[in-house]
């Protein structure tokens, strides 16, 4: 019986010898995974919010740069350390949100460290970063929507375990707001029908009207008829020949008729 529990009392002592082994060996395994000089990279991937994805533009700038090689530690790049935002306060969304909102402020009358335009796929990648913290901000919308500026870390930590050089980011953005379509009338001059006389086929040479003499009556148009004016002119026209006919008839046969009584008291 003894020897049994002297059995179970070794086999309890090497277990906690070596769970003690694994975990002090676990410990500075950790600690040697980060590796302060190594380079990653930040790939945005947008998402489908039901508009095209391509030529959306981002502009990208270090806001931040990290402190010490050990405990991993960040501050303010030159450039935006005027801007009141601790860096390693960044644990909840809302800080970053807050802290991206200021350092865009600043952002915006710097020039970017790098810039890029997304694929069809909405896909775009900056490689081969520096260790930092990063301020990424849409400079051009296409027709894809608007993009919250955002912060991203290289590298940062996922479970207290593992480092990521290699940043993916998806970030929060909305469509952009449809415009009404206004229905517009056309404006429609009026247009001019021209007054036709049955009968007569309209012209386009313009109506001449003939001077009127002084003391003339107005002349009285009837629809399809002749005015008078017209009228009496083709009368005079037509008996003036005959007149001047009957003159000469008349002064020819006085003519005669005078040299024959001439003749007559001569003889």
């Amino acid at each position: 019986m003894s020897r049994i529990k002297n059995k179970v009392r070794k086999s309890l002592l090497t277990a906690t010898v070596l769970f003690m082994a694994i975990f002090l060996f676990a410990g500075p395994a950790w600690a040697d995974d980060y590796q302060p000089r190594k380079k990653g990279s930040i790939t945005i991937r947008l998402n489908d919010i039901g508009s095209y994805k391509g030529n959306v533009e981002f502009a990208v700038y270090q806001v931040g740069k990290p402190v010490g090689e050990s405990n991993l530690q960040w501050q303010l790049t030159e450039k935006f350390a005027g801007c009141k935002v601790d860096l390693n306060a960044l644990n909840t969304a809302e800080a970053q949100k807050e802290a991206a909102d200021i350092l865009e402020k600043e952002a915006v009358s710097q020039t970017a460290d790098f810039a890029g335009k997304t694929d069809k796929q909405g896909v775009l990648s900056f490689p081969n970063l520096e260790q930092g913290i990063y301020l990424l901000r849409q400079t051009e919308k296409g027709v894809y929507g608007t993009v919250e500026s955002f912060l991203a870390a290289i590298p940062y930590m996922i479970d207290g375990e593992s480092w990521i050089y290699d940043v993916p980011a998806s970030p929060k953005a909305e469509p952009l707001p449809s415009t009404p379509s206004l229905s517009i009338t056309p404006e429609v001059s009026p247009s001019i029908t021209p007054s036709i006389t049955p009968g007569v086929s309209p012209s386009l040479t313009p109506s001449i009207t003939p001077e009127k003499t002084p003391g003339t009556p107005p002349s009285n148009n009837s629809s399809g008829g002749a005015s008078s004016e017209e009228k009496n002119a083709v009368k005079t026209g037509d008996e003036t020949p005959l007149k001047r006919t009957l003159l000469l008839l008349i002064f020819a046969s006085a003519t005669g008729g005078v040299i024959v009584l001439v003749k007559k008291k001569r003889s």
